[in-house]
């Protein structure tokens, strides 16, 4: 098992942001189930505050060496969505 705590800040052209992600995954086998949150706090130039927070759940399974499938669905959600689920696979 992997977990992952990370914190940023920064102050820049486009304003400031802070924000902790964090995400975790589990092997077992021939699979791996990943999982994260991320969450943003910023303050915009153009006088614009909010906060951003994405949720995400992911898979992987190796089917051989050279073949494995990768699925991820997540939830993003700030100013501009109130929900914005998104999936892919590959």
């Amino acid at each position: 098992m992997v977990l992952n705590i990370k914190y940023e800040k920064r102050n820049g052209y486009a304003g400031e942001l802070s924000g902790i992600r964090i995400n975790g995954e589990y092997k077992f086998s021939k699979a791996t189930i990943s999982t994260g949150v991320d969450y943003d706090d910023f303050r915009r130039d153009d006088s614009r505050e909010s906060t951003a927070k994405k949720y995400w759940l992911g898979a992987k399974c190796d089917i051989n060496k050279n073949v494995s499938a990768v699925a991820r669905i997540e939830n993003d959600e700030n100013y501009n969505y109130s929900h914005n689920y998104q999936a892919w696979w590959h």
